[in-house]
């Protein structure tokens, strides 16, 4: 379960980074796409690695580096080019 909260954090992330506008995704409306590179080097798609739950890209991050998240599930995420670290609540929200 971890792990995969930690793959869905980093995929957020990625996405906050990139500009995506900000707005709440349900899994159940989401369309989700999963590529894999096989051995001949050609993107092949392969079933949903997960579905997501939520998109956060309120967090104003501007070059998240790094994420760790805790036993009491808070997440902290090194935003390099505001020189902090962002403390989340993943059952929160805040």
């Amino acid at each position: 379960m971890r792990k995969c909260i930690k793959v869905m954090i980093g995929l957020l992330i990625t996405l906050a980074v990139a500009g995506i506008p900000s707005r709440f995704v349900s899994a159940s409306q989401a369309t989700s796409y999963t590529y894999t590179l096989d051995e001949d080097g050609y993107w092949t798609r392969t079933q949903d690695a997960y579905l997501p739950d939520k998109t956060i890209t309120d967090l104003g991050l501007a070059a998240p580096e790094d994420l760790y998240i805790d036993k009491d599930n808070m997440l902290f995420i090194a935003d390099s080019l505001n020189r902090r670290i962002v403390k989340y609540s993943i059952d929160t929200g805040e």
